[in-house]
């Protein structure tokens, strides 16, 4: 049988070479665009919402805790309201959108519990509450164990965390144990202590940086023994960029309201823009705060806003006598970082657009330009 052999040649015109090495290029171009595009779409469906279900019972039912240090798998769902969340385990990352958590059993002493070292994406309003009134500690969110929390939002996403009522111990809107907290985005954040038999905090945590254009007001309730809206146990209150921070003590009946309480060598730090407004019924700040040389700050013996701006120079000390401090660092910080999720996929896009012309000019240069 006679063999058949594919010539190497092309014919003496050209035009066959041409058309050939033309729609090679343009195959090779396709290739890479389309090789790129399905990483790209599999990126995306990663972020979407296509999860087994959690391994722990977490829905709408106001009478049940969300526990997600008890789950094991990644997981979606709906919560009361309509409401949408989805859990990543690999990341602990807790996505909300227009979350309303309120707890009706009075014996369900937490709304939302994490593991150490979650994340909570925020979009629409999201609300967990805790309705508790027996012996142990309640709070509207807390972190099991020892460890770290981060809050966060590039929507402007909100979420109010409210504890209950123990009638033999304290309360805090957010309880970071042993670790700091740390709000960041655009996120709006409100925690609110409960008018315990005992203590209130809005925010307790041994560290807690408020950064970029991020929102916190923390706010203690009635109490019978210390009531303060922000509670950092020996570290730093960081508030950086253009973040605002206010704390507000509530009513105490021992005479202890503070909007800032600090334990044994705590201290609050304030950068770029940010500004801290600490209102008390005893005292703003429960130490002696030297204000920053040219920092502004606003001063009054009584809780009411002053409006008299004062201007720091190094000495100056906001002491016992003041119950309402509003303070704000004098320079400008540089734009936060941190862009939204948007923008890393123009980046891509980019990226990919680039890398498709790169491809086409160099199957160009090869195929036409180059010498045989």
């Amino acid at each position: 049988m006679k063999n058949i052999q594919f010539s190497t040649h092309s014919p003496s015109d050209g035009r066959g070479r041409g058309n050939s090495k033309t729609l090679f290029a343009l195959l090779i171009a396709a290739s890479f665009v389309l090789t790129a595009m399905s990483f790209m779409l599999a990126d995306q469906n990663d972020n979407e919402d296509e999860y087994v279900l959690a391994a722990a019972p977490i829905g709408p039912s106001p009478t049940t805790e969300w526990n997600f240090s008890a789950v094991d798998a990644d997981g979606n769902g709906v919560g009361a309201g309509g409401g949408t969340w989805s859990w990543v385990q690999s990341t602990k990352t807790l996505t909300l959108n227009n979350i309303n958590h309120v707890l009706t059993d009075t014996n369900v002493n937490t709304a939302l519990i994490l593991p150490v070292g979650s994340t909570i994406v925020l979009n629409g309003a999201n609300t967990f509450k805790s309705s508790y009134t027996g012996l142990s500690a309640a709070h509207g969110i807390t972190v099991s164990g020892t460890g770290n929390l981060t809050i966060t939002s590039t929507t402007g996403g909100s979420l109010s965390a409210t504890s209950g009522n123990p009638t033999a111990s304290f309360s805090s809107g957010i309880i970071v144990s042993g670790g700091t907290l740390t709000i960041s985005g655009n996120a709006v954040v409100t925690a609110t202590g409960g008018d315990p038999n005992g203590l209130s905090r809005g925010v307790n945590a041994t560290d807690i940086t408020v950064k970029d254009n991020a929102k916190l007001t923390a706010n203690g309730g009635t109490s019978t023994d210390l009531s303060s809206g922000i509670y950092v146990s020996s570290g730093v209150l960081t508030i950086s960029d253009n973040a605002v921070v206010t704390a507000k003590g509530g009513t105490s009946a021992s005479g202890h309201s503070y909007g800032f309480y600090r334990t044994s060598g705590g201290s609050i730090m304030i950068e770029g823009n940010g500004t801290l407004t600490a209102i008390g019924n005893t005292r703003a700040i429960s130490y002696d705060y030297a204000v920053s040389n040219g920092y502004k700050y606003y001063l009054n013996t009584t809780t009411s806003e002053s409006t008299e701006m004062l201007t720091g120079n190094g000495t100056d000390t906001i002491g016992s006598a003041t119950k309402y401090a509003k303070i704000s660092a004098a320079a400008s910080p540089a734009p936060p970082g941190g862009g939204s999720g948007d923008d890393d996929e123009i980046l891509i896009i980019a990226v990919v657009a680039i890398a498709a012309i790169a491809a086409i000019g160099a199957a160009a240069w090869f195929f036409f330009l180059r010498r045989p």
